[in-house]
């Protein structure tokens, strides 16, 4: 992975000009199309292993057609003996084609040649990812990560095994697009580490922790004003000056707890804070008190490697805003934040910034990217996220949930996000106004769960992959209106008892189902729509 190259985002992307981010990624344009993510320039060697049953045929003829769809002429075949007996011609053409094909001898067994990769303990197959997650997008988060760690990876594809791993030829042409320019395909894995064909449990789940639980290193301000500068004089060991890549700035190797009555102001500064050891899962800034960050650079930081934590799957650290004020202004916020669950189904998780039961508060023309999830309030009200460019994120750009209400979202550039670009749960008094909200891997804008009394007006949802805007989970009384929705494969869209809510003015370009209401969805208003030509 490259660490010392300049950081550049090609298309309409925008970035402020103090905000400058670490060379792990750029985002590509390609009109009508979602972009990728492509991390940097080097070449990542991928081989690709296909175990192929004895009635394998319908799903052989998928991969062959994926492989062809991303021009790739390398892969190795592992073919059971019953297969090859019966179907000698289909196997004599894999090799024609320039594939490797070898005896898949035992069965219960990979390769030995070709073990797959392990990467954060999870061997790169198939079967062993789709027994720990239902979303696409989070196997997909797991795979770029995992194929972008290291110079050579191998991957395994298992056998069908209805109704879940059936998905071969999806999850295939789903790595073959994602991996763009930085992935070569390769047939030689005899360098890999031998591993066995472990299938991991589907219904493991670890135990959610409130935040500060695993704390085990941290220090406290409980009065006055303080900066870093006065922070480090008090702390020596845990808060140093180095020198990066990315300038000069301060390495914390603590969590850093603001008080009720403190105040702590980062202002045109780098922070570093060194991902935790596995004992100190929740390191953070913890503000109950009052913070301001303007004009500054906040990231994760690998020692090791000397540079930014890319991995959303180790413990990273956050900002966590507990009941305090946090403005955050014309900075960067990136590679924080981690899935507390693990690798699992669990949604809970530490988002770069939290807010439980905060008000008043603003986040403006920042960069949010390379996070794990990057803004999440709860219990939160009468606060503006405004003017930001928020990317990049392996899930959401924006989670907004539980009770909160009366807050402003504008002006935003939300995109190229794993899961929804915006999602406001269980929500009232919102208004999301003028954010351009394009190549989410889900959703636009969705209102789930009870999100009520919300105006959702003036933005552009381009290119998002399954709904533009969406409405959900009995959310009611809301207003959708002069929105332009383009490319997506639902427009507009309103299920599950998403009653009395008014349509109007939208325009809706290039989806393959313009405005789909589901018959639980009742009373809703429609008027004035334009709809594209080949809406349902």
């Amino acid at each position: 992975m490259l660490t010392n190259a300049v950081f550049a985002v090609i298309g309409t992307v925008m970035l402020l000009s103090f905000a400058v981010l670490p060379a792990f990624a750029q985002v590509a344009e390609t009109r009508g199309l979602r972009p990728e993510v492509v991390y940097g320039d080097t070449k990542h060697y991928v081989t690709l292993t296909f175990y192929i049953g004895q009635n394998d045929t319908a799903r052989l003829a998928g991969i062959l057609d994926a492989l062809q769809a991303g021009n790739v002429s390398k892969a190795v075949f592992f073919v059971h003996p019953g297969y090859a007996s019966s179907n000698a011609a289909v196997v004599n053409g894999l090799s024609q084609r320039g594939y490797t094909v070898l005896p898949w001898a035992n069965v219960a067994q990979y390769g030995s040649n070709y073990a797959p990769t392990t990467f954060n303990g999870i061997l790169l197959s198939d079967r062993a990812i789709l027994t720990k997650v239902d979303k696409m997008a989070d196997v997909m988060a797991f795979y770029n990560v995992a194929l972008h760690s290291g110079n050579s990876s191998i991957i395994a594809f298992t056998p069908s095994m209805p109704p879940r791993f059936n998905a071969t030829a999806a999850l295939l042409a789903q790595i073959l697009n994602d991996g763009g320019r930085t992935l070569a395909f390769v047939d030689d894995g005899r360098s890999a580490p031998p591993a066995s064909m472990a299938i991991a449990s589907s219904n493991a789940t670890s135990a959610i922790t409130p935040v500060g639980t695993n704390t085990t290193s941290s220090m406290t301000v409980n009065d006055g004003i303080w900066n870093m500068q006065s922070l480090q004089a008090r702390h020596p060991n845990e808060i140093k000056r180095i020198e990066t890549s990315l300038g000069t700035g301060y390495l914390v190797n603590t969590t850093i707890i603001v008080g009720e009555n403190a105040q702590l102001n980062i202002a045109n500064e780098k922070i570093f804070i060194a991902s935790p050891p596995p004992s100190d899962k929740d390191r953070r800034i913890e503000v109950t008190g009052r913070a301001s960050i303007i004009n500054s650079l906040i990231s994760s930081w690998d020692t090791a490697a000397n540079a930014p934590d890319s991995n959303p799957y180790h413990q990273r650290p956050f900002i966590f805003v507990d009941g305090g004020q946090v403005e955050i202004t014309n900075s960067t916020v990136s590679h924080m934040g981690f899935p507390v669950a693990g690798f699992s189904a669990e949604r809970s998780a530490r988002a770069a910034i939290m807010f439980h039961d905060s008000s008043n508060f603003a986040i403006t023309n920042s960069t949010i990217a390379f996070d794990f999830d990057g803004i999440y309030a709860r219990n939160s009200s009468n606060f503006q996220i405004t003017g930001n460019d928020i990317f990049a994120n392996t899930r959401s750009g924006i989670d907004i949930r539980a009770g909160s209400h009366n807050f402003t979202m504008s002006a935003n550039h939300v995109h190229d996000n794993g899961y929804e670009g915006i999602i406001c749960t269980e929500c009232k008094g919102v208004t999301i106004a003028g954010n351009i909200v394009e190549h989410n891997e889900e959703a636009g804008i969705k209102l789930a769960s009870h999100t009520n009394s919300t105006i959702v007006n003036d933005n552009a949802a381009r290119y998002n992959e399954k709904f533009g805007i969406y409405l959900k989970g009995t959310s009611t009384f809301n207003r959708v209106v002069n929105n332009t929705i383009t490319g997506s494969e639902q427009g507009i869209t309103m299920t599950e008892s998403s009653n009395n809510n008014t349509i109007s003015g939208n325009v809706v370009v290039s989806s393959d189902i313009a405005i789909v209401m589901d018959p639980t969805s009742k009373s809703n208003q429609l008027s004035s729509n334009r709809l594209n030509a080949t809406a349902g």
